[in-house]
């Protein structure tokens, strides 16, 4: 059986979860800037595998919690 090879869009979902994780315990801990800045990059770094799996629902998925958090960051930096 042949093993798996990594590519550079399965590092960057790596990179992602650990993103995701990251930016959830900075909003449980009230640092709402910095944890939705952390998860909407996560976002951005899933997405090159989400294309290349075609997975729509994660992307779709990905685009209504990228626009929350930017909407977030937005009311934080602006308002």
């Amino acid at each position: 059986m042949k093993p798996y090879d990594k590519d550079y869009t399965d590092r960057l979902r790596d990179i992602a979860n650990g993103l995701f994780l990251s930016g959830y315990v900075l909003l449980m801990l009230d640092q709402v800037l910095l944890g939705a800045s952390l998860y909407l990059l996560g976002e951005f770094f899933l997405t090159p595998h989400s294309l290349r799996a075609r997975s729509w629902t994660t992307i779709v998925a990905s685009i209504i919690f990228g626009i929350a958090s930017l909407y977030k960051i937005i009311l934080i930096l602006f308002i």
